[in-house]
């Protein structure tokens, strides 16, 4: 019997049967009356029983394409440094949940018997997702100091090419201070037809501890602003204990403490705490002086860790506000948000120049009390170098060729290039009109753009994160998820800029994902581009559509402040991108600014003159402990007035850097700590998982259900194959030549014996 043989015939059985009974009792009649030979009868026979099992449709199961013959297997494993605590037992001895990962589920010999039954993927998850192979997930302990796994397993549905998921983990997520990505996760996983299958390691009790970390909304602020900060406690064990929080600032601590409360814990709470930083204390020749801020949560009795129960934060004091300066003559909703968004802004002084009609415009100054009388305010347009130069950045709407033309566009190229002042393109190309002045605006455009401009607009696009391209924190909001969760949930643009080509050297943050666009066919162009030129920088947005972000329904009413951030953080960046603040002829950049113990930092010393390889005599990094740490800075480039060294932090705690140079001595100082949030919350979570794969139609397996896993994919192959339509098993060339060969050879047999 040929295996997966079945019939489908097109006529009832019974009638092929009584059919092909008829045409043989003729056959034998016809060969008698003509007195041929029991041959003739035979062939006539054979053939007519052949045709007859053909009218019964004998099939076969289609033949299965490699990616169809088995099912595909994301194995997504837990690498962050929850994994390494010691609370599973292996041979009977004690070992990390990670080891019996290691002893059970990513045992090579387990590894090999899951890829005979289905197509096997490997990713390690942490800060990222990985591909990796099996040899680089287990060769060293988890290191990982974030565990994203609902944004891991989103991405892996969302890549396509998966039927099955087995996730490896603890169950703790640290992008979510709830179970909350289980929902998102099986509601996008049952909508893409992927069953997740789940293993969890460790054990469910919690540690007793309490965690703060310190953020503050505006790094950079102006004489007498005040600005947030923001304090997150989190604790398990201790629901409804009372705990002292202070706030007290570092740099001057004869001060009172700037908030000293008592307060009642949660799971998890936020506490705002605003702040009004002054330099009283501050060097007065120091156009930028550094203020400390240190928050403290008393220790609780029972506490498994009191590292991280303080943090600090630093604020520099700009002696001036931020100069920013709108020429818009097609007046939009774009424009108006942002200079709303300015407006709301202590900390920015807002010049505005709108056009009204050809011959008409309006100029308007909007600037907190604090920092008003400080300049004299445009009474006319265009401006002269005086004035557009004290401003630190230009924002730029359509039809700007009124204004900026000739030598005035001119005027913006040395604006950015040689003062180092900043450009922003609210609204894509600032001009398309087709006049002089525009051709001349257009010729100093592209020194300064981000990208090369197209012609026309892509309706309805949608925005997605361009990983690793913008700065450090700028589209961090993590007090409401990850940047790839804000950009789905978040309103798409009304239609995007089509552009030529990006500049080598920009920068893109976010890219234009238009409706039904295959990014494989069609790479996103760029929706937020920045570039470096000269002195100065340049940020072009290419979307008509950001205003929604302020102007959102109710449901959204989380996302409020996104657009508000966004254009605050966005403006400080382009300010501290400029090489130097008044005042100031060396500087010292660190990047990142918030490290942790063991992560690389890069150090910057710039000068504003040009000097020889020997300008820095000593560059130090002073440690909490007091210990002092000498490097070596190398000029970057030849002639250029940059010197890079680097710094792997040993401690925790505050750090301070010294750059000595023949005129003068700087400082500045940042802060190490150790990122705990991994550590603080370690219970495993098996019910949380076991929903996630019951909702998804997958397994929740123990540390030795690989068999059940292997039994669940071999039943999904075979359920593959038997969906599989069939085709006729006669659809052969040798078929139709067996029965032509034989009604050929009956015809020729008859025609040579003279029968008719």
């Amino acid at each position: 019997m040929i295996e997966g043989l079945r019939f489908m015939p097109g006529l009832a059985p019974l009638l092929v049967a009584i059919l092909a009974a008829a045409c043989v009792v003729a056959s034998v009649w016809g060969a008698r009356r003509i007195g041929a030979a029991a041959g003739v009868a035979a062939i006539r026979i054979c053939v007519l029983l052949g045709i007859g099992v053909l009218l019964l449709g004998p099939s076969l199961p289609a033949p299965a394409q490699d990616s169809e013959s088995r099912p595909a297997l994301a194995i997504l494993v837990d690498r962050s440094r929850s994994m390494c605590i010691t609370d599973e037992i292996v041979d009977g001895r004690t070992a990390s949940r990670f080891d019996a990962l290691r002893a059970s589920w990513l045992d090579p010999h387990t590894i090999e018997r899951l890829g005979r039954s289905a197509e096997i993927r490997l990713f390690g998850v942490a800060e990222e997702l990985a591909r990796a192979q099996l040899h680089d997930l287990t060769a060293e302990d988890p290191a990982g100091l974030q565990s994203r796994l609902g944004d891991s397993v989103n991405r892996v549905i969302r890549a396509g090419g998966v039927s099955d998921v087995l996730l490896l983990t603890d169950g703790a997520d640290t992008d979510h201070t709830s179970d909350d990505w289980i929902r998102s996760a099986a509601e996008r996983a049952i909508s893409a037809g992927v069953r997740i299958h789940t293993v969890v390691a460790g054990a469910v009790g919690r540690p007793d501890d309490v965690a703060l970390s310190a953020s503050i909304d505006d790094p950079v602020v102006s004489e007498g602003a005040s600005t947030t900060l923001r304090l997150r406690i989190s604790q398990s064990g201790f629901d409804g204990a009372l705990a002292r929080v202070t706030v007290t600032n570092a740099s001057d601590p004869g001060a009172a403490p700037v908030f000293d409360e008592r307060i009642t814990l949660t799971e998890s709470r936020e506490l705002l705490i605003p702040i009004t930083p002054r330099s009283d204390h501050a060097d007065p020749d120091d156009a930028l002086p550094l203020i400390e801020y240190t928050a403290r949560i008393e220790p609780l009795p029972g506490e498994v860790d009191e590292r991280n129960n303080q943090a600090s934060v630093f604020v520099r004091i700009a002696r001036g506000g931020i100069r920013v300066l709108v020429l818009e003559n097609e007046p939009y909703w774009d424009t108006t948000h942002f200079i709303g968004a300015m407006r709301a802004d202590p900390q920015v002084d807002l010049t505005t120049v709108i056009g009204l009609g050809a011959a008409r415009e309006r100029i308007a100054r909007y600037a907190p009390e604090h920092l008003r009388g400080a300049v004299e305010t445009p009474t006319s347009a265009p401006l002269d170098e005086r004035e557009l130069f004290d401003f630190d950045i230009i924002a730029l709407g359509r039809g700007v060729e009124r204004w900026l033309h000739g030598e005035h566009a001119e005027l913006l190229r040395r604006f950015v290039i040689e003062r180092g002042g900043s450009v922003i393109f609210l609204r894509g190309a600032p001009t398309r009109a087709q006049s002089d002045e525009a051709a001349s605006l257009r010729r100093v455009l592209a020194d300064i753009s981000p990208v090369e401009w197209g012609d026309g607009v892509l309706d309805d696009v949608r925005l997605g994160a361009s990983p690793g391209e913008a700065p450090p924190g700028l589209l961090d909001f993590d007090a409401l998820g990850p940047i790839e969760t804000l950009l789905e949930d978040l309103p798409g643009m009304i239609a995007g800029s089509r552009i030529e080509r990006e500049r080598s050297m920009a920068a893109v943050w976010l890219r234009q994902r238009p409706e039904g666009a295959n990014d494989a066919e069609d790479p996103a162009p760029a929706a937020v581009a920045h570039m470096q030129a000269g002195r100065g920088r340049t940020l072009a947005v290419l979307t008509d559509g950001l205003w929604r972000w302020s102007f959102l329904p109710t449901h959204l009413r989380d996302y409020s402040s996104v657009y508000r951030l966004f254009w605050g953080r966005s403006v400080r960046w382009l300010v501290s991108g400029a090489e130097f603040q008044p005042g100031q002829s060396v500087a010292i950049d660190v990047d990142p600014p918030g490290a942790h113990p063991g992560q690389r930092i890069a150090i910057s010393v710039r000068t504003r003159y040009h000097t020889d390889d020997n300008f820095i005599e000593r560059l130090v990094v002073r440690e909490p402990s007091g210990r002092e740490r000498s490097l070596a800075p190398a000029r970057a480039d030849a002639g250029a007035q940059v010197f890079n060294a680097s710094f792997i932090p040993e401690e925790s705690g505050v750090h301070e850097i010294i750059a000595a140079t023949p005129t003068e001595v700087r400082t500045t100082r940042f802060n190490v700590r150790e990122d705990r949030r991994e550590l603080l919350d370690t219970a495993a979570r098996p019910e949380a998982l076991e929903e996630l794969a019951t909702r998804t139609g997958g397994m929740f397996l123990p540390l030795d259900g690989a068999a059940a896993l292997m039994q669940r994919l071999d039943a999904a192959t075979k359920s593959m194959s038997d969906r599989r339509e069939p085709v006729p098993a006669w659809d052969r060339w040798w078929v139709f030549a067996l029965l032509i060969g034989g009604l050929g050879a009956e015809w020729m047999w008859r025609r040579w014996r003279g029968w008719p």
